[in-house]
């Protein structure tokens, strides 16, 4: 939250941050966002920005906000739980270029290599369906977390 999110004053008063973005080190894979970040844990469990965060930290101390984002949670959870589902859907729809993209450029692939460990990734899961599962699981866990944690606000 610190470096490319952004929020704007309405023309009414109220906080907005118009842009819901950058999510390359999101859901599992970015290990250092507990020492850069200030968040409570890198994996499903835990807050990311409602501690650490001046904005946030401040946010959820006023009765409205946490109110109205439990009312908000409640509405959106159902299109949630469809996010498992609409992974194995696209990886499936990709299945045949992720094949093209880890085979080597002699084999007219990519060259990409699936185990070489790139910033923010840092971990080798030993195949692209593994990566698949692993963000599959790493969903539903994190929206079963959020869903007990908001509800207990």
């Amino acid at each position: 939250m610190r470096g490319s999110c952004y929020m704007s004053l309405t023309k009414n008063g109220k906080i907005d941050q118009p842009l819901v973005w950058d999510f390359d080190i999101a859901f599992g894979n970015a290990n250092h966002i507990t020492t850069e970040q200030g968040a409570s844990s890198t994996g499903p469990e835990g807050w990311y920005i409602k501690t650490c965060s001046p904005w946030f930290d401040r946010l959820f101390e006023d009765p409205q906000f946490v109110e109205e984002l439990k009312a908000k949670w409640n509405e959106v959870k159902p299109q949630l739980d469809l996010l498992p589902q609409f992974i194995q859907d696209h990886a499936n729809q990709l299945k045949y270029a992720s094949n093209r993209n880890f085979a080597s450029k002699e084999e007219g692939g990519a060259g990409w290599n699936i185990h070489e460990i790139m910033w923010p990734n840092y971990v080798d899961r030993g195949s692209y369906d593994n990566e698949i599962k692993f963000l599959k699981d790493f969903v539903v866990k994190r929206l079963a977390w959020l869903d007990q944690n908001i509800k207990n606000l």
